[in-house]
């Protein structure tokens, strides 16, 4: 599509007017309007500043990009969103999602075939950046209920009943910055940065049309209880099963997994912060690379990319069990024992 017209909003409470007037003059080119809370001294709601937000479609606008006030966009980004918005005009997109989403590891396999796309598999949309096309943002606020006060999960539920799954672009355009939430996300979810954000690698190439589409199987260290799970394409939908049980059901007794464990943590010779992880959490991380291996292609796509997205990995993941300042210490202590896990993945679904 060669003739794309993107408007954009950024939504904000008062509170947070002047992070909002700060991203707004720092892109002029943008030329994106600042959606306020209407009723900012009422309960807390996303959904009342997001209605008005996607609303704001302009006229002559084919698609509408919806920012929240606390985020950092990309080098050259209006230049990039066109590209990206071009490369698949009639799918809604989002421009971030944090590394410790069951979308992320998706974003994750992608990145390692090289692929520009990879679709939204969690219960909610990443809503700090999405763009959609402006008749769809126009239908999304038509049909929100009255009592839906939370736009990542009511976007999803609209996306869904329109059969439209949301690509999310590797790398992200977007990563979040660290501030307070006004819902208190941070100090539930601890730091949401991105998965694998372009400016953090040492060029970016022009996105394609290109979408991990024929996934039946994802990864996922789950950031509240720190358990591998496999998510699995099923009936039109994704589903989640605990790794060790798939693993199992494929005949591997827990006592072999728990042996070549033993092994490659061995191996892995784990130091510093990450020498007090207990056994049983490591095991999870463990089996996580173990899913990532049947995932992966037989050798990732030789680029800066893959390695960078992986290193976000237990960041993103673990940050319920590890203090940020010690994150990417522990992360690169337990990159060996993944990479054991994923080794022993790639080999038993080479096998099977």
């Amino acid at each position: 599509m060669s003739n794309v017209r993107i408007s954009t909003a950024i939504m904000t409470h008062p509170s947070r007017l002047k992070e909002a007037i700060h991203l707004q003059d720092a892109h002029p080119e943008l030329d994106a309007r600042i959606v306020l809370d209407p009723e900012p001294d009422a309960a807390p709601s996303t959904m009342r500043t997001a209605l008005p937000s996607w609303a704001a479609v302009a006229p002559d606008a084919t698609h509408h990009l919806v920012l929240q006030d606390d985020v950092t966009l990309c080098r050259d980004f209006p230049a990039r969103l066109t590209a990206a918005v071009s490369a698949v005009p009639d799918r809604p997109l989002g421009l971030f999602t944090d590394s410790g989403t069951r979308t992320a590891h998706g974003l994750r396999i992608a990145a390692a075939r090289g692929v520009s796309w990879a679709e939204c598999t969690d219960h909610f949309v990443p809503a700090q950046a999405i763009v959609l096309h402006a008749a769809m943002a126009r239908g999304f606020v038509a049909s929100v209920a009255p009592d839906e006060d939370d736009d990542a999960v009511g976007l999803r539920s609209y996306l869904a009943g329109a059969g439209a799954a949301l690509l999310v672009c590797v790398p992200n355009l977007v990563d979040h910055d660290a501030v307070p939430s006004l819902l208190g996300h941070d100090v539930l979810m601890g730091p949401r940065r991105s998965v694998l954000f372009i400016d953090n690698l040492p060029d970016g190439s022009e996105p394609t049309a290109e979408v991990l589409d024929d996934e039946t199987l994802r990864p996922h260290l789950s950031t509240l209880d720190g358990v591998a799970r496999c998510q699995i394409r099923q009936d039109g939908g994704w589903h989640a099963v605990e790794a060790l049980d798939w693993l199992v059901l494929r005949g591997h007794s827990r006592a072999r997994l728990g042996a070549w464990f033993n092994t490659d943590l061995a191996g892995a010779a784990m130091t510093g912060p990450a020498a007090g992880l207990g056994g049983p959490l490591l095991f999870q991380v463990w089996l996580t690379g173990i899913i990532y291996g049947w995932c992966l292609p037989p050798r990732p796509t030789p680029s800066v990319t893959w390695p960078v997205a992986m290193r976000t990995l237990t960041i993103g993941a673990l940050r319920r069990f590890v203090a940020e300042a010690l994150a990417a210490e522990v992360s690169l202590a337990l990159q060996p024992l993944i990479d054991a896990g994923i080794a022993r993945g790639r080999a038993e679904s080479t096998a099977s």
